[in-house]
């Protein structure tokens, strides 16, 4: 594998991770205003069986009875949440696209690669990770 190779399957991972993270963004941001939304929603529908309620029986009747749906609404959006089921122990490779494949592939070669010299030239291999990380040192910009 060459370098160019290896620097190729680099930046197509992270274009692939930044085109990423631009769709969790806005995914997002539509749950945000989802949330915003149906909430105020709720206040409104609340407010509306309030006042129904209130037509036929008292006012502090109406609201526990309003409480005790809203208290046991939220137990059952716990319950239900917290509620963990594991994957089937196949389906997570199954879902993994072929470049992830293809990338993780280069990425151990170049890992076993790099051990195999640093194992072959300890002192070596440490002098240029001193020398590489001087360097960059000296020409990282300043904030």
């Amino acid at each position: 594998m060459t370098i160019a190779a290896i620097g190729d399957i680099i930046s197509g991972s992270v274009s692939q991770m930044r085109a990423t993270a631009r769709q969790t963004a806005r995914c997002a941001a539509l749950m945000l205003l989802s949330a915003v939304i149906l909430t105020i929603a709720t206040g409104f529908g609340l407010a509306a069986l309030y006042l129904h309620l209130v037509t036929f029986l008292p006012a502090h009747e109406a609201a526990g009875y309003i409480a005790a749906g809203l208290f046991s609404t939220g137990i059952l959006v716990l319950y239900f949440t917290l509620r963990r089921r594991k994957p089937p122990a196949g389906e997570h490779v199954a879902q993994t696209p072929p470049s992830a494949l293809a990338a993780q592939s280069a990425i151990e070669d170049c890992t076993r690669a790099a051990s195999d010299i640093v194992r072959r030239n300890p002192a070596s291999t440490l002098m240029t990770a001193l020398a590489a990380g001087a360097i960059i040192g000296l020409l990282k910009p300043e904030d």
